[in-house]
């Protein structure tokens, strides 16, 4: 054993082996920086080989296919990754399985809200956006005036087609309002929490989560 791996190292062509661990890099941790590696000293090894009649031809040629091998399915992959619309994630679910969620499900009963717009809001114009936000928190005043205590008070606010265009879900959790927006490109989204505090007896609104300016000063008080 310690011959035969002297006998590897130590022969006149040692680009040979080196292109050959390399090829081997490149389909396991480094695709890119080792199918180049494996190309470069690969081409390099099969010359001097050729050139100067020395072992390691063979060598050479199974690194210099290793790594072409290898850089054209790293290629192939990270298009592939590229071309992915917003909403798939690389494992194949939709972006809405695989978002970061940050609390809890719960099974509220679906229901259609009015659209109706608080007066809250000191915005000249209210953000498309924002617009199934505040009808929620309308619908959620509403039920506490008419005496529903907020921790009785569960939602599962069914979109639009257009509202879904900035939304994946809205629903309301025990009086609190969770909001979660469509993935980034990576599949990834963080849910904005709403919660709702009794103060007396209007109902005040508290964003916990990164919103637009915009929208928090049309859907959060203070």
């Amino acid at each position: 054993m310690k011959s035969l791996f002297a006998k590897f190292w130590n022969q006149d062509n040692l680009f040979a082996p080196i292109s050959m661990i390399c090829g081997l890099a490149a389909w396991t941790i480094l695709p890119f920086i080792g199918a180049m590696a494996a190309i470069f000293t690969g081409h390099i090894a099969y010359a001097k080989a050729k050139r100067l009649r020395v072992s390691g031809k063979g060598a050479a040629l199974t690194g210099l296919i290793m790594g072409y091998s290898g850089l054209a399915l790293a290629t192939v992959l990270l298009g592939v990754w590229l071309a992915l619309p917003p909403e798939i994630s690389l494992l194949g679910r939709s972006a809405q399985d695989t978002a970061v969620t940050q609390t809890a499900t719960a099974p509220p009963q679906a229901t259609h809200l009015p659209a109706n717009k608080p007066q809250r809001t000191l915005l000249n114009e209210i953000p498309p956006a924002a617009e199934p936000i505040l009808a929620v928190q309308a619908w959620v005043e509403e039920q506490v005036k008419q005496g529903t205590p907020l921790n009785q008070i569960d939602l599962n606010y069914v979109l639009s087609e257009e509202q879904k265009r900035y939304w994946q879900r809205i629903e309301v959790q025990q009086g609190t309002l969770i909001a979660t927006p469509l993935p980034d490109k990576h599949g990834l989204a963080v849910q904005v929490m709403i919660l709702s505090v009794l103060n007396g007896k209007k109902v005040e609104w508290a964003c916990v989560g990164q919103l637009p300016t915009v929208i928090q000063q049309a859907i959060c008080d203070g």
